[in-house]
């Protein structure tokens, strides 16, 4: 039997009993999520994905994974198979699921921001969430076919958000921003600073004012959260002679600040040829501390 485990590059096995994790130690998985990035915890750290090669075999034509490590078994379960880990905490109780993913594709990274999930590939990136992935799940083998067919159908569908009626409220004075108007078509205030556009989501007016004083401290830290948006998507820059963070700053602008009703941030960077024709968006937790970097559009 191989020792997968004398790899120094990690495979996604390295942390036994993922559930327990999510509900007593959370904080192990963010981390481990920071080094490892086919794998993602939520912001309200009750979901966790993860991306791994499982030992499988082929029985008449299908493919039956194993929940183990591609090398558990060599001898009966020779081959690999990529799938993907789903878990999950409630007030209901836990929960942890394996999905087939294609072996024809190569997973580069994975992120999940709020109920969102983007999986990154050698095809381009696939948006989905939990719920869509949940059905997903099969208790029969699956051809390499229908396991791609599957996949294929994964179109991130949700439901269209509650408005609040904040509307007649046209405007809010703040000494910090100045006006902030509200756009009654998108239901968001929004207001520009420093060639930077901020854009609140409608909610309460209490919650609202909570959310525009507390958002002064992302203008103010700025450069703190670029300094760790660049450390975090540094190794993926698609030209060599740029990655290092000197000249990887010369490369990006804020140009804005999408702020939501918990409190949780985006802010989007534009960034040149590094990402082709993508941007970055970063996001941060309800207090605004720094949580991950991702590639968008």
């Amino acid at each position: 039997m191989k020792l997968y485990f004398f790899n120094k590059k990690k495979n996604g096995w390295e942390l036994p009993d993922l559930l327990a994790l999510l509900e007593k130690k959370p904080s192990k998985l963010e981390k481990y999520s920071k080094s490892y990035a086919l794998s993602a915890l939520n912001l309200a750290k009750d979901r966790f994905v993860i991306i791994r090669k499982y030992a499988a075999r082929e029985m008449n034509g299908k493919i039956e994974m194993l929940n183990a490590h591609e090398y558990y078994d060599q001898e009966n379960f020779p081959l690999s198979q990529y799938g993907m880990t789903l878990i999950s905490i409630s007030e209901h109780g836990a929960s942890s699921q394996n999905i087939f993913l294609p072996n024809s594709l190569k997973y580069a990274k994975l992120s999940m921001d709020k109920d969102t999930i983007t999986l990154h590939h050698t095809k381009g990136t696939t948006t989905t969430n939990y719920e869509e992935l949940h059905k997903l799940g099969s208790i029969e083998n699956l051809t390499q076919k229908e396991i791609l067919n599957r996949f294929n159908t994964l179109q991130n569908y949700k439901e269209a958000p509650q408005h609040n009626d904040n509307s007649k409220v046209l405007k809010i004075e703040d000494n910090f921003f100045g006006c902030i108007l509200y756009n009654e078509e998108l239901d968001w205030y929004t207001v520009t600073k420093d060639r930077i556009k901020y854009s609140f989501k409608n909610t309460t007016m209490d919650q609202l004012k909570i959310n525009i004083k507390n958002t002064q401290n992302i203008a103010i830290d700025l450069e703190d959260i670029e300094s760790k948006m660049i450390a975090e998507m540094l190794p993926y820059v698609y030209e060599t002679h740029l990655a290092n963070a000197e000249e990887f700053k010369k490369q990006i602008r804020c140009y804005g600040v999408t702020i939501f009703e918990d409190g949780s941030a985006h802010l989007y960077y534009k960034v040149n040829d590094l990402f082709g024709d993508h941007e970055i968006q970063v996001t941060l937790n309800p207090e605004h501390a720094y949580f991950s970097a991702d590639t968008v559009g």
